[in-house]
């Protein structure tokens, strides 16, 4: 992947570039060499979708099933017999559904919890968790004055005029000295032994943000990376503009 990106931008000239142009070039050459070097999976979300859970085993599987063939011959049928017989099937496979869910837990307690492997140990976790209430969006938030707001477009809006105040915070009433930027010949330059180590200290396994780009992918690329990202930063610090997908994230409320 480092030889790939590499040859793209070896003759790629940025000494005319904004940081806004420079960024934009590096993440369109590593996002489509990410695409041709890695495979991307999806998981089925129709009803033939198997459930990730450990305790979704053949004998639940059956069980669900002669349930649901039941019910449609009594929804058919309408005969009483076969009421019963739907009954009978869905105490059945509620009864084998607790009893797989109670069994699974108990072998979760087996799973030794290593500091060294916690993708390995979340994946465990996760795998044998209960599902029976999926997570829902809150209905009811409050406004500035703590009143309940329950109309989705009402929500929506306080969102916004939330994290509008959290990242523009007002300078009224800050007794602290305001940031007065200094002229470039005034401030050093970013190194590129700072970006190594900001580099070195990243998290590592950590989900990609809107450009896609995650720690392992700008790693991947090596001594080319270091050197478009230290040109790229040095490029803000000079113009005092952030690209704008810096300025964008996802929020999950």
């Amino acid at each position: 992947m480092e030889t790939d990106v590499t040859q793209k931008l070896k003759e790629v000239d940025t000494s005319e570039m904004t940081a806004e142009e420079t960024w934009s070039v590096f993440k369109i050459v590593l996002t489509e060499t990410l695409g041709k070097a890695c495979s991307t999976s999806t998981k089925n979300t129709g009803r033939g979708q198997v459930k990730q859970t450990a305790w979704w085993n053949d004998t639940v599987k059956e069980a669900i099933k002669e349930k649901k063939e039941l019910y449609k011959a009594w929804v058919k049928s309408k005969l009483d017999e076969d009421y019963v017989k739907y009954r009978l099937a869905r105490r059945n496979s509620k009864r084998i559904v607790r009893s797989s869910k109670e069994q699974s837990w108990k072998e979760c307690g087996e799973i030794e919890l290593s500091r060294h492997t916690p993708r390995q140990t979340y994946n465990s976790v996760k795998a044998m968790r209960i599902r029976d209430k999926p997570y829902s969006l809150p209905t009811v938030v409050k406004d500035k004055d703590a009143k309940p707001l329950s109309e989705e477009d009402s929500i929506k809006n306080r969102w916004q005029e939330y994290f509008r105040e959290l990242f523009n915070p007002s300078s009224q009433g800050n007794t602290q000295s305001q940031f007065q930027p200094r002229y470039p010949e005034e401030e050093p330059n970013i190194l590129r032994s700072e970006l190594q180590q900001a580099m070195k200290n990243s998290p590592r396994n950590k989900a990609a943000g809107i450009d896609g780009i995650t720690t392992e992918a700008i790693l991947a690329c090596g001594e080319t990376a270091i050197t478009w990202l230290t040109t790229i930063f040095q490029k803000v610090w000079r113009e005092r503009k952030i690209p704008e997908d810096w300025q964008r994230a996802v929020v999950i409320q």
